[in-house]
């Protein structure tokens, strides 16, 4: 049996935004922002059907993870081409390591029981005319086309 999910989540890619603590009336709130919680459900919902019903993986896995960002409307035609070509690449932010910890986060008890299981990371940032984040993850002791 392969074990493994490939999917991608449509739209602009939302990082992960620390959550605010704040204290009204000597009480102290945390309140993640709207942005990180609509996301995170989001890539659930494409993980989950990407699961069909399967149980979340047990064993240690990979995670492959392609953050497709689009290009300023500012950018210049060569530029752009370039960007397309992937001769340049995305250097601004956000960081990569937040788009991973959302994703991440978001697929805890539906693609593997914890994060803890992520063994290995393979993560880019790359132009694209639409933007999305493609997520791959699969038992570590096979690629990513269920081969050993």
């Amino acid at each position: 049996m392969i074990r493994g999910v490939d999917f991608f989540v449509e739209g602009k890619p939302v990082p992960k935004a620390r959550a605010r603590t704040f204290k009204r009336n000597g009480i102290t709130r945390t309140v993640t922002p709207d942005s990180t919680r609509v996301n995170a459900a989001k890539i659930a919902e494409r993980a989950r059907g990407a699961m069909y019903g399967d149980k979340p993986y047990t064993c240690a896995l990979k995670m492959i993870l392609r953050v497709y960002v689009r290009p300023s409307t500012a950018t210049r035609k060569a530029d752009y081409e370039a960007m397309m070509a992937g001769a340049i690449r995305p250097i601004k932010r956000p960081d990569l390591d937040n788009f991973m910890k959302q994703v991440m986060d978001a697929l805890n008890g539906i693609v593997y029981h914890d994060d803890s299981q992520i063994v290995e990371v393979e993560a880019s940032k790359i132009y694209a005319a639409e933007p999305r984040i493609r997520v791959i993850v699969f038992d570590v002791n096979l690629n990513e086309r269920g081969k050993p």
